[in-house]
């Protein structure tokens, strides 16, 4: 079975890469576009400035007829945009190195998984967890996912505050792609150091807005309302089955479902079916998978128990 998860560390630039895009030729010029940040923003001037700080990681910009930004220029992985809404944008770029493998023939971003951790004591702050990404585009042999944190729907204060107590946090992501043809493929990403001022002034910033705008009752997560009749699975070698996924989202948002690592024997079709497909399996075979069902605001997994028998 080819499960395939690509883990890349990340060490703190994850949550955020720097600042930079005022010239620091003008010092006038520069103290005006983190005092529109801050006020736009509606956090502390001096967070703003301390992220500004380090041009060759973030660029901070407060163009006139546009909402304020600050952009990490070091890995893409950080995106703030002000204006009448706040948005947090986080984007994983990967080049694909196959060269014999053409992406835009039929990739697909199943899952990503996320976990921190400090790998000088060997100790998890947090747990991993996976989800389905909000939104990605391939071009050729080039993949943009975008990560479905949201601050008015996700609660990132918990992790954030574990990261900024750690002295020595690397954060891990993950991304599973899986070809049409069914066959599996590892993403591997980058690496970066975060352990600076900047940085942990912009985490200070997203866990302002986070604790800010955060509502829990504003979202409903979506639900399989069949899982307790299809949970366990028996199939037979050669078999092949199709299971409607009932899913129900009480906001009326589009769900869709996936499975986490998918590989030949579990998959998901176009119509939202999960597929059983054991022709090229021999018994036994007991194992377990998850199906992640996501609004592109929250979501909720199921865990699956598939037996493959004579």
């Amino acid at each position: 079975m080819k499960k395939l998860l690509s883990i890349a560390a990340l060490v703190g630039a994850v949550f955020l890469s720097g600042c930079g895009g005022s010239d620091s030729s003008n010092p006038a010029h520069k103290d005006s576009v983190i005092s529109a940040i801050a006020k736009d923003f509606n956090v502390d001037y001096s967070l703003v400035e301390t992220v500004c700080s380090e041009p060759e990681s973030f660029h901070c910009e407060a163009l006139e007829g546009q909402p304020p930004q600050i952009i990490s220029k070091d890995s893409g992985i950080m995106h703030f945009v002000g204006g009448s809404e706040f948005e947090y944008h986080m984007f994983m770029d990967y080049e694909n190195p196959r060269l014999d493998v053409d992406m835009s023939t039929g990739i697909v971003v199943e899952h990503m998984s996320l976990v921190v951790y400090n790998p000088f004591e060997e100790e998890v702050i947090q747990a991993e967890f996976e989800f389905t990404p909000k939104s990605y585009r391939v071009e050729g042999n080039h993949v943009v996912v975008e990560l479905p944190f949201d601050v008015y729907h996700t609660n990132l204060v918990p992790v954030i505050d574990k990261v900024l107590e750690s002295s020595a946090t690397i954060l891990e992501l993950g991304v599973s792609v899986d070809f049409i043809e069914g066959s599996g493929f590892a993403m591997d990403f980058f690496k970066g150091d975060w352990d600076t001022p900047a940085h942990k002034a912009a985490l200070q910033i997203l866990k302002q807005k986070n604790q800010e705008l955060y509502n829990p009752s504003a979202n409903t997560a979506p639900t399989l309302e069949n899982y307790e009749s299809i949970k366990d699975i028996t199939v037979s070698e050669g078999d092949k089955l199709t299971i409607d996924l009932e899913l129900l989202d009480l906001d009326g948002d589009e769900v869709k479902a996936n499975v986490l690592h998918p590989y030949s024997l579990v998959s998901m079709n176009k119509e939202g079916q999960l597929v059983i497909n054991a022709n090229k399996w021999h018994a036994p075979v007991t194992d377990t998978f998850t199906i992640n069902v996501t609004d592109g605001k929250s979501f909720n997994s199921y865990e699956f128990k598939l037996k493959l028998v004579k």
